[in-house]
């Protein structure tokens, strides 16, 4: 929520953290799982299914604001197999969120109508970013495998192999291309150890994500957290580092004094090569 408030993306990212606290609003009976499968995955954005849930949530909230709202919105939900019921919880969850962060001077009370806050709101890249800095350190690396005409993948935890759900946008991705990393929710195991709440993100938004990093000048080699290892040249870690140190600066003033004008045009200009540097990070096709 800090995060979404610095990073001027702060609607998307109270359905984001709304989610966290509910049910996903995707229905799945046993008597249509295809039908409702392939409703879901229309709404499928950036092999997020968080920024999935967002999308389907913008869509429920736009129709429901219209002319006859209440009608067009229940026919909404049962075309798309989504329970009413949840995205009305998403709704209120979201609507205490706001709340809270208006309360201490993170948000002012006109963010919900105001371009400023919501700026990098369709920027997939930031919005990646913010769900990779909250879920971590729930993280998993992808790794393929060809085993003659076919290619398997694997996913790995520091401890353990971990599969994503099957309800999950990404259930059915078998390439990941550079991006060889993602970012859960939580687990939880019925048949197996199931990756719950999936984002894949890239290698730049895991280092902007996370403090303890060693690089190795000799082979290149950046380590974060001891195991997530990862190439990158010189230049690049010297400019991760700096953003990180100007980043971890801007969270520690915005925490202690959300209304301090101290960091100033700093704040302006880190966030704004922060949104540039995400969006070039482009979403898995």
């Amino acid at each position: 929520l800090v995060f979404g408030a610095i990073f001027r993306c702060i609607e998307a990212v109270l359905t984001i953290a709304a989610c966290f606290g509910a049910s996903t609003p995707f229905m799945s009976p046993a008597d249509s799982r295809e039908a409702s499968k392939s409703a879901k995955l229309k709404f499928a954005q950036s092999q997020s299914d968080l920024l999935t849930v967002c999308k389907a949530y913008d869509f429920y909230k736009e129709i429901k604001n219209g002319n006859n709202g209440r009608t067009r919105a229940r026919e909404f939900c049962h075309e798309h197999y989504l329970s009413e019921n949840r995205l009305e919880m998403i709704s209120s969850i979201r609507e205490q969120y706001r709340k809270e962060l208006i309360s201490i001077g993170l948000l002012s009370k006109i963010a919900n109508n105001d371009s400023y806050y919501n700026e990098n709101g369709k920027n997939v890249g930031i919005l990646r970013f913010v769900i990779c800095a909250a879920l971590y350190p729930n993280v998993a690396k992808v790794t393929n495998q060809t085993k003659g005409r076919y290619m398997n993948t694997y996913f790995t935890t520091q401890l353990e192999e971990v599969f994503v759900h099957p309800g999950s946008v990404n259930f059915d991705r078998r390439s990941f291309g550079r991006e060889q990393w993602i970012v859960y929710n939580k687990k939880q195991f019925t048949k197996r150890l199931y990756m719950h709440d999936t984002t894949v993100i890239t290698p730049l938004m895991l280092s902007l994500a996370v403090n303890d990093f060693v690089y190795d000048y000799s082979t290149s080699l950046l380590s974060l957290d001891s195991w997530i290892c990862f190439y990158a040249k010189p230049e690049v870690f010297t400019l991760v580092q700096l953003l990180r140190k100007e980043l971890n600066r801007i969270l520690a003033v915005m925490i202690e004094d959300p209304s301090s004008a101290a960091l100033g045009r700093d704040k302006e200009v880190i966030i704004n090569a922060l949104a540039s540097l995400f969006k070039k990070e482009r979403p898995p096709t």
